[in-house]
């Protein structure tokens, strides 16, 4: 017997310019599409998981995926293999913010011998991430740290053009985070030489 799954839909507002409204009014007809649903394909198109080296706060690796397809939590997952087998890299810790506080995420990183630092949603336990990862000073330094990688995404969408994808498919606009991504770190590597020299 087939289990009867339920989709909830969930209500929500946006505050939006009349000029705004509508250019996605005229975009959704454009598709044959109702407001509500050309905003939610828009918002599920693609998403972007960095992997950034913690020390000079380098972008290690850029993946654009559908959110739908893959979460976050198997992005970043894939991510480290990917990272481990092209550039023989040891990693030992990976952070992340509250969505990845989840069994999926921590069992991957135990399986991989990697310490997983995720922020932790308040009253939520989840195996393998307890006081003896999060009550050591390693984990509190990867949790100050790890918001360094909001820098990354900022420059990205401000300076690199990531804020919309300027190209269609997951391809393309993979392409173009490897050239942003890529800059991003050529930039970064010349500020972390001028501040050696500076002092």
């Amino acid at each position: 017997m087939a289990a009867n799954t339920e989709r909830k839909e969930h209500p929500i507002s946006m505050r939006l310019l009349e000029a705004d409204i509508a250019m996605i009014d005229r975009a959704a007809s454009l598709r044959g599409r109702s407001r509500t649903d050309f905003v939610r394909e828009a918002a599920v198109r693609a998403a972007e998981d960095v992997l950034m080296e913690n020390r000079h706060g380098l972008c290690a690796a850029i993946t654009v995926h559908n959110p739908i397809a893959e979460d976050e939590p198997t992005v970043a997952l894939a991510q480290v293999d990917e990272h481990r087998e092209l550039h023989e890299a040891r990693i030992t810790t990976l952070g992340g913010d509250k969505a990845y506080h989840q069994k999926k995420f921590v069992a991957g990183c135990r399986e991989r011998t990697v310490a997983p630092h995720a922020a932790c949603k308040d009253r939520i336990q989840v195996p393998g991430l307890d006081g003896r990862t999060t009550g050591r000073a390693g984990y509190r330094t990867s949790q100050r740290i790890r918001k360094r990688v909001e820098e990354i995404f900022g420059w990205m969408k401000t300076v690199g053009g990531l804020r919309r994808s300027r190209y269609r498919g997951v391809e393309r606009t993979q392409a173009w985070a490897y050239f942003v991504a890529g800059t991003y770190n050529l930039l970064r590597i010349t500020n972390l030489g001028l501040s050696l020299q500076a002092g």
